[in-house]
């Protein structure tokens, strides 16, 4: 297991001492992302405790998208994920998400349908298709909020199945879901290395919250050592600052353009609404002149008179609304 932070601090020296908040918790995805793929003896833990599995089970860890140090967050080639290559076997998108957005759930298949569609070495058959799964970290609902599909489970699985029988089609492609959200709905509570434990540091946001949780779980003592060491690296501190300042533009941008739209949409909803209005004026007036017996000359006098028509558009009005009656 590779550790390319080159300074990691002491748990007991350095982390347990430490108070107030973590400048960069987990639940920020760029921390997320650069811990886990600096760290993968963290990420073995985690994804031992994830997959429930025993950690020694784990006996290679290969990160497939490595961000390189001295790398800017706004590269292109920067994704916030950790995409790894479990014993040579099964490859697994890990990622922390936060926020909702429309279209969430369309964006993790087309994430796990793309790795599982280049996971197929060339000239090979389908049997070298190798299991994939994405796990989603999400601190946010994964529909919308009032979709009947939300539901308030802390561990979710979606599989491809038969819609009679609930037969899994193949158990080779998969998306599993942990819930930030619902912590209080985990069942493993007392496993002191269990994926309830992790969700809890994960969302940790002070360092004695995080510390009374990872003491004495040698994965997350790691872990804590990447966070801190990377919270007072001067160079991922301005990235970090830099892409929450540019998050920060964008929400702002998105919210201005919603608030445009909102406006815009009322004027033109206004608009119409009062051109409706004013459609159907007319037409109770031809219909109610007519029914009175009054000739198609003093019709069209007062819709010109009345709605500041000229005779042609009166004429229109007239022809239109007299064959429907």
């Amino acid at each position: 297991m590779t550790n390319l932070l080159s300074e990691i601090p002491d748990f007991k020296r350095d982390i347990l001492p430490l108070s107030g908040d973590i400048r960069f918790p987990l639940t920020y995805d760029y921390m997320f992302t650069a811990c886990f793929q600096y760290n993968t003896y963290a990420l073995k833990g985690l994804l031992a405790a994830k997959l429930n599995i025993d950690p020694e089970e784990i006996t290679s860890l290969e990160i497939m998208n490595p961000i390189e140090k001295g790398s800017s967050v706004d590269d292109k080639d920067i994704v916030l994920d950790v995409k790894v290559c479990l014993n040579n076997l099964t490859l697994i998108d890990i990622e922390m998400q936060v926020a909702h957005y429309d279209y969430l759930p369309e964006r993790f298949l087309h994430q796990i349908c793309r790795i599982y569609s280049k996971s197929l070495p060339k000239g090979s058959d389908y049997s070298s298709l190798p299991p994939v799964i994405h796990i989603a970290i999400m601190d946010c609902d994964l529909f919308p909020r009032d979709d009947p599909r939300n539901m308030d489970d802390f561990l979710s699985e979606y599989y491809i199945m038969n819609a009679k029988n609930h037969q899994i089609f193949s158990s080779n492609f998969r998306m599993e879901m942990v819930s930030l959200k619902h912590l209080e709905n985990a069942v493993d509570k007392e496993n002191p290395n269990g994926i309830y434990q992790w969700a809890r540091l994960l969302k940790s946001t002070t360092w004695k919250e995080f510390t009374m949780i990872a003491e004495n779980n040698k994965y997350m003592e790691a872990l804590a050592g990447s966070v801190c060491a990377l919270c007072n690296d001067p160079k991922f501190v301005e990235e970090c600052e830099r892409h929450l300042r540019g998050e920060w533009e964008y929400n702002s941008m998105m919210a201005e353009a919603n608030r445009k739209g909102m406006a815009q949409g009322m004027a033109q909803g206004l608009e119409q609404g009062l051109e409706q209005g004013r459609e159907e004026g007319i037409k109770t007036l031809i219909l109610d002149n007519l029914e009175e017996g009054r000739s198609a000359e003093v019709i069209l006098n007062k819709l010109m008179r009345h709605y500041s028509l000229n005779r042609e558009e009166a004429e229109t009005y007239y022809k239109r609304y007299s064959d429907e009656a």
